[in-house]
């Protein structure tokens, strides 16, 4: 992608736009997308084993990377207001080496869940749509960053990729930083939480819900949306008792 591309207007206006909106649009749009496009049914068990354990591994794939990201140097993406706004301009931990770490994270994590509805034309349309999405934001945010932060932000993006991951010196910032887990706990457990839970009720759609626990897919997403749950309210009591904090 161009960086022309980037500067469109259009495309940023719709960046702006959607910026407001973006936590809840791909879970709509995944569920208009299921409702319009229902599954037509369960795929042969060995054929729906292996993509759906691809899927989990773009997954985890996309977590990891939001988790490291969050761990080394976290960075409000909700802005101000929900307008996008930084008071300072974030350049260590992960975004040392991407511009743009927990929006390839959310790419990562919608693929997957696309992928687990085990429809084709849900993937086909869903896919393009949350690429043409977090691009638009990020056009949206390149532009209030360079407004803002000038020759800075310029230096910046002439060192660091925007979406694919410098691996050159990864090593060196791992051991340079303090990796914040109790960061990771308060700010992550939500996103974890909620891309499992969706994953195991997309399983069971694709199974429309009959002979679900004679299905492996779905006895292993079962499995790990209780894991989640349990964690999730552990986390939360924790939480609302003071005993985790972040630094």
């Amino acid at each position: 992608m161009t960086n022309a591309l980037y500067r469109n207007r259009w495309l940023i206006a719709y960046g702006n736009f959607i910026f407001h909106y973006r936590n809840t649009v791909f879970p709509l749009t995944l569920v208009a997308l299921l409702v319009v496009f229902p599954p037509g049914g369960p795929a042969e068990s060995g054929e729906n084993f292996a993509v759906d354990l691809f899927a989990l591994l773009v997954a985890i794939l996309g977590e990891s990377l939001r988790v490291l990201t969050v761990g080394l140097e976290y960075i409000k993406r909700g802005g101000l207001n929900r307008r996008i706004y930084a008071s300072n301009l974030v350049t260590h931990g992960m975004f040392a080496h991407c511009r743009n770490p927990l929006y390839l994270g959310n790419l990562l994590l919608a693929l997957a869940l696309l992928t687990v509805s085990d429809d084709l034309v849900v993937l086909s349309i869903g896919a393009p749509l949350a690429l043409v999405t977090y691009v638009a934001i990020v056009a949206a945010e390149e532009q209030f960053l360079a407004d803002k932060f000038g020759a800075e932000f310029e230096d910046y993006c002439a060192h660091t990729n925007r979406w694919f991951p410098r691996l050159a010196g990864f090593g060196q910032t791992m051991r340079s930083m303090r990796f914040n887990w109790q960061r990771v706990l308060l700010k992550e457990t939500n996103t974890i939480y909620g891309w499992i839970v969706l994953a195991c009720l997309l399983e069971a759609i694709a199974e429309r819900f009959t002979g679900l626990f004679e299905d492996l897919d779905f006895k292993v997403y079962f499995a790990m949306a209780v894991i989640a749950t349990a964690f999730f309210l552990v986390i939360r009591v924790l939480k609302w008792t003071h005993m985790l904090r972040s630094a």
